[in-house]
């Protein structure tokens, strides 16, 4: 099936560091409204085989147990036993290749050097080092 979804962030949106010429989508501004085809809940693996790289997934994950939503392009794919590893990464990325992380809700003790991880209930998506802590009012 298909569901309508917006875009909350701004991770996707065109960034000059990036070359998007290629891709057959090239910006997805905040606040767009996309079209989602939904993993089928009969063989979602046949799903997972025809993904290929630089297409756009949104995904579903928990933080500090509120649900969010992000739209990010495949930028490696990994086959492995039983699936695949996804690699996902925003277009409106930092000169130095890193991704800003906003949060909805006030976070405690969030600190440089500890990992921030995105899951999709039990399955682990990606994650990173935390660099820097930006405090904004």
């Amino acid at each position: 099936g298909r569901q309508l979804m917006v875009v909350e962030t701004e991770s996707m949106e065109k960034n000059d560091l990036v070359d998007v010429s290629d891709y057959e989508i090239k910006s997805i501004k905040k606040d767009s409204i996309i079209c989602v085809e939904t993993v089928p809940e009969e063989n979602p693996y046949e799903f997972y085989d025809d993904i290929e790289m630089y297409d756009v997934l949104t995904f579903k994950y928990m933080v500090a147990n509120r649900q969010e939503i992000i739209t990010h392009r495949v930028v490696d794919i990994e086959e492995i036993e039983g699936g695949f590893i996804f690699t996902l990464r925003g277009d409106n990325i930092n000169e130095d290749g890193t991704t800003k992380v906003d949060f909805y809700e006030r976070q405690r003790a969030v600190t440089p050097g500890q990992f921030v991880v995105f899951y999709d209930e039990e399955y682990c998506l990606g994650g990173g080092v935390i660099e820097q802590v930006i405090k904004e009012k």
